[in-house]
This record gives C-alpha cells, structure tokens and sequence, in this order.
C-alpha cells in the first residue's frame, strides 16, 4: 500500500507529531506500506522527514480557514494583510498546489492520500485530480476552539468533505459536532496513541526514578497559551486556595504570548506561586514528572493529547465538562480523573479535593496511567488507521 500524506504545517506539534506518529507505527506494522508526505513549507518537520528518509514534496499552499477577527483589534496592518491574502488568493493557491500535487501522486503511484486536519482542502482537489482514494482526518472543531472560520462556509465546506471515501474524528465529540452538517460519508473515530505500551512502561520507570526534593503540592496546565485554554481560569482558581491559606504551585508551560497571565498573576500577588516556564520540546521531566495534578481547562477541546501524556505520566486529570469536547471521552469521574463544569469556583473545588486528599490523587492517577496504557496507545490507534485503510 502506498500511502500519500498532506500535512498543514512543517512544525512537530498537536497534529503534525500524531501524523508523524501515525507513519512510523504504519511503517513497523507492514513492511509492505510505503509512505509519502507533501508538506506546505520547510521547517523542523522536514527534518524528521528526511531522517526518517521518507520521499516528499515541499508544495506551496494555504488553508482554506482564517482566523476571526475581533473588529477592536483589526489594526491597518492586517487590513493590508487581507488584502494581500483574501479568500480568492488562497483558493488559487490551494487549486494550483493541487495540480501539481496530483503529478507527484501519479508519479509515485500512491493508492491513498490523507489528509490531517479539516483545514487544508489541497489533499481532496489532489486526490480528485489523479482520481485516488482520500481519507480525511478531522482534528478540531475550527471555530470554537481555535477561533477558525471556513473561507467558503459550511455548505461548501460539507459538499467537498461529502467526496472523501472516509473521514476519521479523533473523539466522538468532534464527530457530533460535524454529523448534523457532514453526511454521507463512512466515518470512523479513532483516539489518537500518544505513546507505544513500551513507552508507558518506560515513562512510568522513569517517573519512579525522578527525583522530587521538598517540592510544594504542584498543578500543571500545559498547552498553547490562549484564552481558549484556560490558562487564566487556572490562576483565578489557584487564588481562591491561596487565600484560604493553601500553598501550592502552579506550573503553567506553552507556547504563546504570556502578558495577560503574567498581569493577572501580578495583580493577585501569586508570583510566588505560579511560574510561567514557557514552551518545552518534551514535557514530562520539565512538567509531568514534577507536578501532582494536571489541570486541562480548555472549554472545547477535540481531543487532548495533553490530557493522555499527563495520564501516561500517572497523574489524575482535572478536566472542563462542556457540551463539545474530548476531554469527558478521556476521563472516567471519580475513576481517572476529576470533572468540574463552570468557572474557577467549581475548578477551585476539585483541586481542593486532592490538596486535602493526596492519596486519591495518586489512586487516581495510578488508574489513568492503566487505563491510557490499555485504550489510548499507539499500537492500538495505528491498527485501527491502518484497518480502515486496507478495507478502502
């Protein structure tokens, strides 16, 4: 089977890094797979591409989403920018990259394409052109989590998705949020594999092995810094036990512009308390391994590969309860983690439950690790891929 693969982004995080995960797991299971990936532009992606010595293209095109903007902060600039780079200009880009992907896919003879994310359409004009099978892997909501809107709205967006042999969600979340406007297509969810058995096995030995001197009861939030993912949620709420006279940390690490989380922790007098420390290539002995509980306070979260490496690293969960999101797919209440739905009072009184019972915390964690370990490895999320993929 030969296997072309679209990615949106040359950058090694969320949803490139489970693609690339994806490859090497296909890749180990059937000798007989080759894979191909086209990418939209170089970067630290390549890299690992090229060191893995898989055959690729490096295709200019763009998405066929943008970002909402609210009308306070529309600057000049980006009136510019608009102008520069309008709906018309990346449905050009899109169509032309197309044509001469569908060469490259004829010249390898590939048998599949697949696309990673709902926000490229290259991956399904390609695969239409050279007349391929395409399978369509949707990652996120667009508009509720990452503030996307869809060049071309729904209708169109539904009626180019509709053409796609299958589409994968990777929650069945994500798949009731497009059910009511993406029909007739087989669809499938599959969770994403953060980590191999192996790994969960050699991250716990490591975890064992770590060293944690006098450190204070420690929450951790990991992932891009965004008003979406509850960062400053997390500080309100770390206040509220602060002023009860609890002492414990909070470690916040991402990727993003920090100014509002540094003013609010400033304002409240928590520098003691709360440390910003940035974006980290491997989160587990910078983050996971020094904190006692996870916080994931994102409102609408697809999936949460944060969540499952916390799990993996034994720690119980403190997870949002939303209508939309994957987080109350990954946690069992009371089981592997804890719930809260609300507003940092309600998240405060979760994370008061582990500061006065630790030994809960650690049980749960302990039942997050076995549960990640058995449903959410990546033996079992490439096995399913690559069932899928065989019966098209």
């Amino acid at each position: 089977m030969r296997i072309a693969f679209i990615f949106h982004d040359a950058s090694i995080y969320g949803a490139p890094k489970s693609l690339l995960d994806l490859i090497d797991g296909l890749e180990k299971l059937n000798a007989d797979i080759t894979c191909f990936a086209i990418l939209p532009h170089e970067g630290p992606l390549l890299q690992e591409i090229k060191r893995r010595k898989i055959p690729y293209q490096v295709v200019s095109y763009r998405r066929w989403v943008h970002k909402i903007q609210e009308p306070w902060r529309i600057s000049a600039r980006k009136v510019i920018h608009s102008l520069r780079d309008n709906r018309l200009f990346r449905a050009g880009m899109s169509l032309r990259a197309a044509f001469q992907i569908q060469k490259h896919l004829k010249h390898w003879n590939v048998d599949i394409v697949y696309t990673n994310t709902s926000v490229i359409v290259v991956g399904a004009l390609a695969s239409y052109l050279a007349k391929k099978k395409h399978v369509w892997h949707i990652r996120e909501f667009q508009e509720i989590d990452q503030g996307l809107t869809l060049d071309w709205g729904k209708k169109v967006f539904a009626t180019v998705v509709a053409k796609t042999n299958a589409i994968i969600y990777i929650s069945k979340t994500l798949h009731q949020y497009y059910q009511p406007w993406v029909k007739g297509v087989r669809t499938q969810v599959i969770y994403n594999g953060v980590a191999t058995k192996d790994d969960f096995d050699r991250i716990k030995k490591n975890k064992q092995e770590y060293q944690r001197k006098d450190q204070p009861f420690t929450f951790c939030i990991v992932g891009r810094i965004s008003p979406a993912k509850g960062q400053l949620e997390a500080v309100q709420a770390l206040n509220i036990l602060v002023k009860e006279g609890w002492k414990p940390r909070l470690l916040i690490a991402g990727k993003g512009n920090q100014k509002a989380i540094s003013t609010l922790v400033r304002r409240l007098q928590l520098e003691e308390y709360v440390h910003l420390i940035g974006h980290v290539d491997s989160p587990y002995q910078s983050v996971y391994f020094l904190s006692d509980v996870c916080l994931m306070c994102s409102s609408h979260e697809a999936f949460g590969r944060v969540t499952v490496e916390a799990m993996a690293s034994g720690l119980p969960v403190i997870g949002k309860k939303n209508k939309y999101t994957g987080t109350v797919e990954l946690i069992q209440e009371n089981q592997t983690g804890l719930l809260y739905e609300g507003n940092e009072v309600e998240l405060a009184a979760e994370m008061r439950r582990l500061l006065m019972d630790p030994a809960m915390g650690q049980q749960l964690g302990s039942n997050a690790w076995m549960y990640a370990k058995d449903h959410l490895n990546r033996e079992q999320y490439v096995q399913q891929v690559y069932d899928l993929l065989v019966s098209l």
